[in-house]
Order: structure tokens, then C-alpha cells, then sequence
């Protein structure tokens, strides 16, 4: 179908149509809703009582961790779809920000879809939002949806992507989000208050892809998650002091994988007492121009806590197109130590494999609890490449073995994830994993 030219309306009871965006876009507008995708909107108009499957039970959509910014009440979400396999929503917005707003896009809604008459579609609206806001006042009073099992014959719906917020006990910073221009300054700053640093570093070439990019860091959702880190954004020819001397930043050995090239670092200021505490535990540079989507921008912004490699690999396993979940589950410090000794052992000799494992699963197996059994899988990179590209490859490598892939995009409980490059230039990667029925 050319979306150009589709109109709206459907028949039935589920209409479906592709809406332009001049017929909402004023009302959005209102309700603070940006739309960054070109071309037409598909509109999905929900009831309140909506389900979705989630963990193999039926819940509403209001109650799934994606939509949770709507604290189960109406409102608008957009969902984006650029990668179909793992749609992102990117902006949620409760319809009592801006009630008459609202009110005007359910009536447009309802002439461009035109299932039902205007009037008795409104009517309905009101009568289901009178209903679940008399359910929000009074949730003791109200008996709980029993989950059933979805139609074999019902389409699977999308699984969202949930971000967790990477520093739990900070509070977030106020908006509009301050970007300190002084590398100093930002630095003292996070040191103070104990929050990771975020450099932005910005290349103001009229071709430089950070054009792009700064579209990208204004989306609301990673604006949320900008508030719990000190922002800096500074030129590619910001300077630092280095042993009474002062060099280019970018030529500072902490940021060697920063290749020179525009892109984001992380300064970890907010773990005191750990190894990583005032290290660069984050590099993303634009490789071959590219900036980043708001997707890997969140990903980058909810790592774990931990070093420069585990981080990095961690990265381009949550990346990868096809959403591989063994790094979803909770990113262990014992599992972390020993992938991290394995791929040391492995950069040391220069071979890659699972030497000694049999030993080293019954030591590991012995730390970890009752009903999960250890599982690992290793890689390694080409010759030469740099941190990120390595950690994208070893990625690669893994989904192109069966057996190390089912252990990648399974989920675990527990995972441990490092890298550690050779002096051969190749770098070996490690995903140690607790695995076992009782969590699945």
C-alpha cells in the first residue's frame, strides 16, 4: 500500500488505517507529544481494560512495566517501530496533563477511524475512564482480572522493552537537563554528589552525524534518564591536565577507545570502593558516522555497574537486532569475576576455549544456588579491531553457533559478562551464566 495515499477508517470492530500526521498533529503538539518518525501514524485505539500477554499470563496494557509513566490510567504512548522485532516506546503521556487536549484528539481519532459515530464512541470513552478512575480511587473494592491463556489464532502482540534506572538511590536531577561546557566542573560535580559523569563529545562539522544525534537526546524517555547523570558536552579539542601538562582530552590514555570520533563516555563517579570507581566505564564512538538511535542510547544509559569491557560486552549482547536476554537477568559479581578470569587465561596463551571446565563448573556451581547449574560460552574478535567493534563481533560470532546462541538469547537468572584483549591484538570475550528451570 502507498502510504501517501491510504486513507482512514476500517471495517469491523478493530479499524486499522494509517492517520496523516497534520490531522493530530496539533493536538499532540498540546499534549507535548513529539513525533520524530516521518510519514503517516498508525493509530491503535485501546479501551482501558486492553490486555497483552506478559510471562505467559494475560494482564492489562496499563500494567505492563513499558506503559508504567501512565500509572495505569488513559493516556497516549508512542511506540516506535523502527525495529519491528523490538518495538520501543519512547514517549507516555497521561491524559490529565492537558484534559481538553485530549479530548479534541479522541475526537479526531474517532472521525478518522469512523468505526462508530462520534458521539457514541466519546460515550463509550468517558463511560470506560469514568470506570477505571473509579478502580484507581478504590483498588480494594474491585476484583482483580483473572489471567487466562490468549487464542491459539490471536496474533502474538510485541514485546516491549523495559529500562531500569541505573543509579537506584539518586534522585534525578531537575529538568531542562544542565550540560556543563567545563570538564572540571562536571567532574567535580559528580564526584560531589557521587552520580556517573556523561561526556558528550560534540563535533560541530555542518556534516558531523551529532546533528542527528542531539534530536536523539532530546527524545523525552532519554531525557528521564539523562536526569541521573552530570552532562557535559564539550568539543572534540577540549583539553585536560595530565601530570602537570595539559593534553587533549580525547589523547588521554582512559579514552583511547574513543578513537578520536565524536560519541558518548561514561566516568563512573558513583560506585566509591570499587575498581572501577573514577574510570571511563563507557565508550561510544560514532563508528563509520553513525550516531546512535534513542533505543541504544537507553541501553547505554541502564548498563550495570561495572567496568569499561564488562559494560562494552553487556552493550552488544542487549543491542543485537534480535534481542538475545542473557543480559537481562541480574549482571553477577562472582559470574563477572570469573568470565573475567577466563578471558584473561584465554588472552594470555592466545587460544580460544573452554580450558578447564570441568574444574572451574564445579567451583562455580558450588557458589551458585540450589536448582542453577553454570553455562558458558566464548569468542573471540579479528586482529586489530577496537573495543566496541570486538564486542560486536564476538556477538556476532556467538549467533552464528548454535549451541553458543541458545545460551546467549536465553534467559538467566544470573550472568557474567568480560572481555580482555591479547597481545596478539585479538580480543576474548566470556559470558558465564546461571542457568536452571526454577527461573524460567
Amino acid at each position: 500500500m502507498d502510504k501517501s495515499n491510504a486513507r482512514c477508517g476500517g471495517q469491523g470492530q478493530h479499524p486499522v488505517g494509517w492517520v496523516p500526521k497534520n490531522e493530530v498533529s496539533h493536538a499532540l503538539r498540546e499534549l507535548n507529544v513529539s513525533l520524530q518518525e516521518p510519514g503517516p501514524v498508525a493509530i491503535a485505539w485501546l479501551s482501558p481494560t486492553a490486555t497483552t500477554k506478559s510471562g505467559g499470563r494475560v494482564i492489562r496494557l496499563l500494567d505492563h512495566p513499558a506503559f508504567a509513566q501512565l500509572n495505569h490510567a488513559p493516556g497516549v504512548a508512542v511506540v516506535s517501530f523502527r525495529n519491528p522485532e523490538n518495538p520501543l516506546v519512547e514517549q507516555v503521556v497521561r491524559s490529565t496533563v492537558n484534559q481538553e487536549a485530549f479530548g479534541r484528539l479522541i475526537g479526531m481519532l474517532s472521525q478518522c477511524l469512523s468505526m462508530e459515530p462520534s458521539g457514541d464512541r466519546e460515550l463509550r470513552y468517558l463511560e470506560e475512564l469514568s470506570e477505571t478512575q473509579k478502580e484507581a480511587k478504590s483498588p480494594f473494592k474491585t476484583s482483580p482480572a483473572q489471567p487466562k491463556e490468549l487464542s491459539a489464532r490471536a496474533a502474538p502482540p510485541p514485546v516491549f522493552r523495559t529500562y531500569h534506572l541505573p543509579i537506584c538511590n539518586l534522585e534525578p536531577l531537575p529538568v531542562p537537563i544542565q550540560w556543563y561546557e567545563d570538564y572540571a566542573a562536571a567532574y567535580d560535580r559528580a564526584a560531589k554528589e557521587r552520580r556517573p559523569l556523561l561526556i558528550y563529545f560534540r563535533d560541530d562539522q555542518q556534516t558531523s552525524p551529532c546533528r542527528k544525534f542531539d534530536v536523539v537526546l532530546d527524545n523525552p524517555t532519554v531525557q528521564e534518564f539523562l536526569r541521573y547523570y552530570v552532562c557535559a558536552r564539550l568539543p572534540l579539542s577540549a583539553r585536560t591536565k595530565s601530570d602537570g601538562k595539559e593534553i587533549p582530552l580525547l589523547g588521554h590514555p582512559a579514552f583511547s577507545e574513543m578513537l578520536g570520533l565524536p560519541g558518548l563516555a561514561i566516568v563512573d563517579l558513583a560506585h566509591t570502593g570499587t575498581e572501577y570507581y573514577g574510570t571511563v566505564v563507557s565508550v561510544f564512538p560514532f563508528l563509520r558516522g553513525q550516531p546512535y538511535t534513542s533505543e541504544q542510547v537507553l541501553i547505554i544509559l541502564t548498563l550495570p555497574p561495572g567496568t569499561l569491557t564488562q559494560r562494552t560486552l553487556i552493550y552488544a549482547v542487549r543491542s543485537h537486532p534480535e534481542r538475545p536476554r542473557s543480559a537481562d537477568g541480574v549482571f553477577d559479581p562472582y559470574l563477572a569475576a570469573e568470565a573475567s578470569s577466563h578471558a584473561s587465561y584465554q588472552a594470555k596463551i592466545g587460544v580460544q576455549g573452554h580450558h578447564f571446565w570441568q574444574s572451574r563448573f564445579h567451583k562455580i556451581l558450588s557458589r551458585l544456588p540450589l536448582g542453577l547449574v553454570p553455562q558458558e560460552v566464548c569468542a573471540e574478535s579479528w586482529p586489530g579491531q577496537g573495543l566496541l567493534e570486538s564486542a560486536i563481533e564476538c556477538v556476532r560470532c556467538w549467533r552464528l553457533s548454535e549451541g553458543h546462541w541458545s545460551a546467549v538469547a536465553r534467559y538467566h537468572p544470573l550472568f557474567g559478562y568480560d572481555m580482555k584483549r591479547g597481545a596478539n591484538g585479538v580480543w576474548y570475550a566470556t559470558g558465564i551464566f546461571a542457568k536452571g528451570r526454577v527461573f524460567q
